[in-house]
């Protein structure tokens, strides 16, 4: 049964979000200079070298960053500190990943936001765990990792989990 409502849902979906041809920039002038001031919020990374190269000083909604370097050159602390930096902006963040563990991610999380060194973590257990929750009231527990195993999550998958963090904690990234 799960399998017909598949192909019926996939069936239904062809052409969907097809509504228009393009963006004419000669005609639509000025309704894409009069777009919604929130489009051109940036979310700052906090690096202030980088944001001063990105065309809003940030990353703005809608905006697709891709980030690339070889293996262990920092890829994950780089999308951490992001992360981080849209938290303390007050923005929802919902953080996936698809190589390491949610609680591999999770620590150094709290690594970041406890400023104690990651291979410190365990030591310090109950004064980090304190600090972390005084933050989670702080920042109104704005921050989820959410891990899928290699090669099983889709756009469908992301869009399915955000659909159920947004109905059971009305929240929205």
């Amino acid at each position: 049964v799960l399998e017909i409502e598949d192909v019926i849902a996939k069936a239904l979906s062809v052409g969907k979000g097809i509504t228009q041809l393009g963006t004419d920039p000669f005609r639509d002038a000025a309704t894409i200079l009069s777009r919604e001031e929130d489009t051109f919020r940036p979310i700052r990374t906090l690096i202030h070298d980088l944001d001063a190269h990105l065309p809003h000083g940030g990353i703005c909604r809608g905006d697709l960053a891709v980030v690339l370097a070889l293996t262990g050159v920092g890829k994950t602390m780089f999308l951490i500190s992001c992360a981080k930096a849209a938290v303390i902006q007050n923005k929802k963040v919902v953080y996936y990943t698809l190589e390491m563990s949610e609680s591999d991610i999770a620590e150094r999380f709290i690594a970041s936001f406890s400023s104690v060194k990651l291979k410190e973590l365990h030591e310090n257990k109950a004064a980090v765990s304190k600090r972390m929750q005084n933050l989670g009231f702080m920042y109104e527990n704005c921050l989820l990792v959410k891990g899928f195993p290699s090669q099983t999550a889709s756009v469908k998958t992301f869009d399915a989990h955000l659909r159920m963090v947004y109905a059971q904690l009305e929240y929205k990234p």
